[in-house]
Parts: structure tokens; C-alpha cells; sequence
């Protein structure tokens, strides 16, 4: 949704040429998705059995839900840098960069499902990796061609410091 939400604001932006305003605007936007995405992301993983109990009555799957959890940061840093290209007229390059992932995805599932250790936990390994893949492609669109790319490291040290203070206090 922020995606969505920042779609007029960058388009304004670049109609204009405010370069200073879009940076800062995708900087606070993504400053957000973070502050939401990782303790949500800490949240899945410390209660997975809980989440899965509530949901299902079967906890079986907790300790891949667990594994899973780390994406659900990328998969929305990923999608608000989409909707950013798109509002910019970046149609074809998100397309070719989810193409890209998704070709890793389906290579890397076929090669580590196959692996016993791993098994079906081979395609949240591939998922990582096409998501990864996609958001750094992405990012690095945004910054060659608005200047605009991930908060810095201190805001970013702070949500991943609260966020492993909170799992350790659960």
C-alpha cells in the first residue's frame, strides 16, 4: 500500500524535477516498510508455532515459517521499489528483473529440493535468493535513475536493533 500511496507523490516529483524531495520521500517511506516489515519479520519467526496454531491447528511447518520470515522483508522492499518504477514509467526493467529472479528460483528449487538435508526447505533458500536478486537489481535502478535508495545504515541499525530487542524480550 505505501507503494500505491508514494505513486502520485513520485510521479509529481519527477514531473517537476525534485530530485531532493523524492529521495526524501522514498527515504521516509522506506524508513516505514522497515519499521513495519522487520518486527512483523521477528513476529513470524519467535511465533511461528503460535501463528500456525491459531491459523491451522498444526504446527508442523513452525520451523519453515521460522526460515521464511527474513523474506518477508525483502518481498516488501521488492514490491514498494516496483511500484516506484512504475509511477516513474519503468514498466519493462521490474518485469525483466522478477524474470531474472524467478529463473533463479526455479533453477535453485530444482537443484536443493533434491538435496535430503534440505529438501523442501531448499525452496525457501531459492525464494531468499529470488527475492535478493530482485531487490538489488531494483535498488539499484532507483539509485542510477532518481538517486534515491535504502535509508542509512544508522536508521536501518536502529529498526534491526528494537526489532531483536523485542524477539529476545518474547
Amino acid at each position: 500500500s505505501f507503494g500505491v500511496a508514494i505513486m502520485p507523490i513520485v510521479t509529481r516529483c519527477l514531473t517537476l524535477g525534485d530530485r531532493k524531495k523524492l529521495t526524501g520521500c522514498i527515504s521516509s517511506a522506506l524508513k516505514i516498510i522497515l519499521a513495519v516489515s522487520v518486527p512483523c519479520a521477528v513476529i513470524m519467526s519467535v511465533f511461528s508455532e503460535q501463528i500456525l496454531m491459531l491459523l491451522f491447528k498444526n504446527s508442523a511447518s513452525a520451523a519453515m515459517l521460522s526460515l521464511l520470515s527474513p523474506c518477508l522483508i525483502l518481498i516488501t522492499l521488492t514490491q514498494f521499489a516496483v511500484s516506484v518504477h512504475y509511477s516513474a514509467g519503468k514498466i519493462i526493467p521490474p518485469f525483466v528483473y522478477s524474470l531474472a529472479g524467478l529463473a533463479v528460483k526455479i533453477i535453485l528449487s530444482y537443484i536443493l529440493i533434491r538435496i535430503p538435508e534440505l529438501n523442501i526447505c531448499g525452496v525457501i533458500i531459492a525464494l531468499f535468493a529470488d527475492e535478493a536478486i530482485q531487490l538489488i537489481l531494483n535498488f539499484s535502478l532507483m539509485r542510477r535513475s532518481m538517486g534515491a535508495g535504502l535509508p542509512s545504515l544508522a536508521d536501518i541499525l536502529k529498526i534491526f536493533s528494537a526489532a531483536a530487542l523485542m524477539g529476545a524480550a518474547a
